[in-house]
């Protein structure tokens, strides 16, 4: 299944995703669509065919192994490719794929900040501060009064292209 989150793309297979706030992010893949990163999920079903060391035959020097409590990632060293191999615990998937994602977004120098992000006017509004000061609800008032559109209530994404922001 092809992803796409703010201009990166994404080819995730082997895994049906547990955190449905993937699917807004489903693309519909177009040939001229450049993939960032495939993320292979194996299973103990196609773990079955890898046997002793052909799992790594394709991993080169300065390939990364990372692993979260006792689930294990194997990551090329330019983020190209991952396998992640059968989990423990089903909510390391998450944490996986964003870790790939997030190094894909400092490649392209894309900064991530705690914030509320909403669309007026043909605008982005950004509500920064700290914890519990009111952000997602400063976006909902304006929502409810201005008809702004809530783009995100928590973590948004931010990268300067010449002179602009997205």
């Amino acid at each position: 299944m092809f992803y796409k989150v703010a201009g990166i793309f994404l080819d995730i297979y082997g895994a049906k995703l547990k955190n449905r706030e993937w699917e807004r992010f489903c693309y519909q893949y177009d040939a001229s669509d450049s993939i960032n990163a495939e993320i292979e999920f194996l299973n103990y079903t196609n773990l079955g065919i890898y046997t002793n060391l052909e799992m790594f035959d394709d991993f080169q020097s300065g390939d990364k192994l990372i692993r979260r409590e006792e689930d294990i990632m194997l990551v090329r060293n330019n983020w190209s490719y991952a396998r992640i191999f059968p989990l423990r615990n089903p909510e390391n998937e998450d944490a996986f794929i964003i870790h790939i994602f997030y190094s894909h977004a400092v490649q392209r120098k894309m900064l991530q900040v705690h914030s509320s992000l909403i669309r007026f006017r043909g605008k982005g509004v950004l509500f920064l501060g700290r914890s519990g000061i009111g952000k997602t609800t400063q976006a909902e008032l304006w929502q409810q009064y201005n008809d702004a559109l809530i783009i995100n209530g928590d973590m948004n994404f931010i990268q300067k292209e010449n002179a602009r922001f997205r």
